[in-house]
């Protein structure tokens, strides 16, 4: 079955928030990660607090496409495939964000849009 998931990655110890995303719309967003450059892996944000967004493309049982995005740096994983694209004006994660506004409380959504928007 064809599905889309976004995660919050922000919590340590109880569960991050995790909504349905619009499948066209994460096939799109997609397409638009794979035009981006092509960039160095660089290590996950391991720190506590907001650690970005967690795309999940599920297209059957078997294939998954999952995109870790945080700061400039998104993390593509489809299956045994890891490759990694550059994000410079964080345009992915806004959209994120964006689309995060009803699904999490007002004062978190503050918060990562300003850490968001002091990255300049």
């Amino acid at each position: 079955m064809k599905k889309a998931f976004l995660e919050l990655d922000v919590f340590s110890g109880r569960e991050n928030p995790r909504w349905e995303f619009p499948y066209e719309s994460a096939l799109e967003l997609y397409n638009q990660i794979n035009q981006f450059p092509v960039t160095a892996p660089t290590k996950d944000f391991d720190g506590l607090g907001y650690r970005g967004f967690i795309l999940t493309i599920e297209r059957d049982r078997e294939q998954k496409i999952i995109c870790y995005v945080y700061s400039d740096r998104i993390k593509i994983s489809e299956g045994k495939i890891i490759h990694y694209k550059k994000d410079a004006h964080y345009t992915i994660e806004r959209i994120f964000l964006q689309s995060s506004k009803n699904k999490i409380e007002n004062l978190i959504f503050e918060n990562i849009n300003k850490q968001i928007s002091n990255r300049r």
